[in-house]
């Protein structure tokens, strides 16, 4: 995947924003970053919750793995989109933006997905 597809995705969810961010695009939900894509290294990171991280870098240890410090403690997790398909960048960052996003946006974005 391209990071225009990418972002096409990441900017897809309610209330969602693209900021500079350390030389970084940084993709926002109410000021807190979800995902991040460095342009230098072509190399993108999500935000996920420990056991979804723990879950995914499992099951998709080609595509995704803990950021190597403290900050991969915590949930983020480099995501080479390069060999990934929509469909599945969709859900990961679904499940990245759902961890950041306030209870009320989130709550309301799955009550409307799921009616649809």
């Amino acid at each position: 995947m391209e990071f225009e597809s990418f972002k096409s995705i990441a900017l897809s969810f309610p209330e969602t924003n693209m900021e500079i961010h350390f030389n970084k695009i940084s993709f926002r939900i109410s000021k807190k970053i979800f995902a991040t894509y460095d342009p230098d290294t072509n190399q993108t990171v999500v935000k996920l919750g420990i056991f979804q991280q723990d879950e995914f870098c499992e099951k998709y240890p080609e595509v995704l793995e803990p950021v190597p410090n403290k900050w991969g403690k915590k949930g983020w997790t480099n995501f080479d989109i390069t060999n990934a398909d929509n469909s599945f960048v969709f859900e990961i960052v679904k499940a990245a933006f759902l961890d950041r996003a306030p209870k009320s946006i989130s709550k309301n974005y799955q009550r409307n997905t799921e009616t649809s």
